[in-house]
């Protein structure tokens, strides 16, 4: 409002003071000035798209929904970078129950906002649980927009329920989608501390990782331990031992009179040791060098 008292003439500093002074908390006095402001700014500046979605938020204010979706629609074609804009298109689409056009908007949003990912993707991965969105947003992953794969790895390693997690990744695949050997990792990860041994177990086999629960895992260290799964060789560094894997290699290094495990991996199946209670349903398949230098 300042700013339009000092540069009165310029049509996208009037809108912006006629939606500071709009809004659900405005008194009628307040919105007569903001639609007069609004009505103003077209006239200096037809592109300022700001000045419609006032005018769209005092007839939606007003009760005339239909009315306020003509005006959020012209709002949106003139840009599609206005914050007010994109999230009341998507709220309008959840509205009325349209899950493509939900999705729809929220690609949107995303492509031209992208900083809007730490409020869109909790959003977005809770509702997931629904099929009908799952199999949407599978879909809309699957052509790779430029927030997915940034999308994928965030529900792999922070959804609420490891579970619709994997639905959605398996969906996605199914789309024709491509899953990060990072964000398998994260999955198989999630669903192991959340106890689903499993089902964590049933995701890595059908990644094309393997399927035979009798045979050691990947014996000539091919895989890359920075996106390694429980169920795959993890070294451990402990007690003074150092160890990696590299170029195929399984590397370590101990001081002398110093030993211990060195490399680890979960199995499938699990303990049938009676004298033992199982440990989260999984064993442990250890590599228990115990050098002495």
């Amino acid at each position: 409002v300042r700013a339009h008292t000092l540069v009165p003439y310029d049509g996208r500093i009037t809108a912006a003071a006629a939606r500071a002074l709009s809004g659900p908390n405005a008194t009628p006095a307040d919105r007569r000035r903001a639609q007069t402001l609004a009505l103003r700014a077209l006239r200096q500046d037809p592109t300022a798209e700001t000045a419609l979605s006032v005018f769209g938020l005092d007839t939606e204010y007003a009760g005339d929904v239909q009315g306020a979706r003509r005006w959020f629609k012209n709002a949106q074609t003139l840009s599609r970078r206005d914050l007010q804009v994109q999230l009341w298109m998507i709220e309008d689409a959840v509205r009325r129950g349209d899950i493509p056009d939900t999705l729809r908007q929220y690609d949107i949003t995303l492509r031209v906002l992208p900083r809007m990912w730490e409020i869109l993707f909790p959003i977005l991965a809770s509702a997931s649980s629904e099929p009908g969105i799952r199999d949407g947003l599978a879909k809309v992953l699957a052509k790779s927009p430029p927030w997915g794969s940034f999308f994928i790895d965030y529900v792999a390693g922070n959804s609420p329920d490891p579970k619709i997690a994997v639905r959605l990744l398996i969906q996605l695949r199914r789309s024709g989608g491509i899953v990060s050997a990072q964000a398998q990792a994260k999955i198989v990860n999630a669903l192991v501390k959340s106890g689903s041994i499993e089902d964590a177990w049933s995701y890595y086999a059908a990644a094309g990782k393997t399927r035979d629960r009798r045979r050691s895992r990947d014996p000539n260290f091919v895989a890359d331990p920075a996106t390694a799964s429980p169920f795959d060789w993890i070294p451990i560094d402990d007690g003074g031992l150092v160890a990696n894997i590299q170029d195929r290699l399984f590397d370590f290094a101990a001081p002398p009179g110093v030993g211990g495990p060195m490399l680890q991996k979960r199995g499938a199946q699990p303990f049938v040791d009676t004298g033992a209670a199982p440990t989260k349903g999984y064993n442990r398949l250890q590599l228990d060098l115990n050098y002495k230098f």
